[in-house]
């Protein structure tokens, strides 16, 4: 068992068999032994080792007191006691990230990927991770450090983490550019091995996803509407209901289309004056 300020914390039966039940030693502070749980001496039930945990490496952080033995760390130590679990887990995503590639061969991990149990191609201590979800952090969440950092590091990967509406974004600058408006049609996708198109938009949906753009009503979507007329874009912000025809979509984008073009007119016209 270990000790901290001469009271016993934590006994180390109990880490080894957190240990042996999830394959490592990254307690969560949250855990407590459940009760009724055959894998777990009946006398620690609703123990709370996520707890305990927490305060073992609290105490080795105190090195004015030093509240924990140097032998208690060095036993700590030999069965894998994790000190740092920003860390751990950070080194963990790795390493997942590099199974699922060497296995898939993949760009992106489908949003509900999660690690299968009893898989031996993977660590024990990763199986039930979810794996989708912290792909999608790491991809979407441009203001969490941790997603920040582990960005560039997934792209030196090969894996696709440029967002969907960057793509769309691109996507419709070349069209707009070939074809002097933004009347995508519904069924239009960005064609295979294009010489006009960016290599990370070939294959997109790009008429359907300006579909749902037309026709969403959120916050999202006039932001993004917004972002696309700042690229200089002649989106129209009005949300055409769906129960109107696409003809009157098409009606909205050419009048805001021309709305563009006389405003643009005027301003050079101003400035030839002037």
């Amino acid at each position: 068992m270990f000790r901290l300020g001469g009271q016993v914390l934590v006994r180390g039966t109990l880490l080894k068999k957190f240990k042996d039940l999830y394959g490592h030693l990254c307690i969560p502070q949250k855990f407590v032994i459940p009760e009724n749980d055959p894998n777990w001496p009946e006398k620690f039930y609703n123990y709370s080792l996520g707890a305990h945990a927490h305060l073992i490496r609290k105490a080795r952080k105190n090195t004015v007191r030093k509240t924990l033995l140097l032998s208690d760390i060095k036993k700590l130590d030999e069965i894998g006691f994790i000190w740092n679990a920003g860390e751990y887990r950070q080194k963990l995503n790795l390493q997942a990230f590099e199974i699922y590639k060497k296995l898939f061969q993949k760009d992106i991990v489908e949003k509900n990927f999660i690690i299968p149990f009893d898989d031996n191609n993977w660590p024990k201590e990763l199986w039930g991770f979810h794996l989708g979800n912290a792909f999608s952090r790491i991809k979407y969440r441009k203001k969490v450090p941790h997603c920040v950092k582990m960005k560039p590091v997934l792209k030196k990967m090969k894996f696709d983490m440029v967002a969907y509406f960057e793509k769309a974004a691109c996507a419709l600058q070349v069209f707009f550019k070939l074809r002097g408006h933004v009347h995508v049609p519904v069924k239009f996708v960005v064609p295979m091995k294009s010489i006009d198109y960016p290599e990370e938009t070939w294959g997109l949906q790009l008429g359907a996803y300006m579909k749902r753009l037309y026709y969403t009503k959120s916050n999202g979507a006039e932001t993004r509407k917004m972002k696309l007329r700042e690229l200089g874009l002649p989106i129209p912000l009005t949300r055409v209901p769906k129960n109107k025809q696409q003809q009157h979509l098409k009606i909205l984008i050419d009048k805001h289309f021309q709305d563009h073009v006389n405003s643009v007119n005027n301003s050079s016209s101003n400035s030839n004056t002037t």
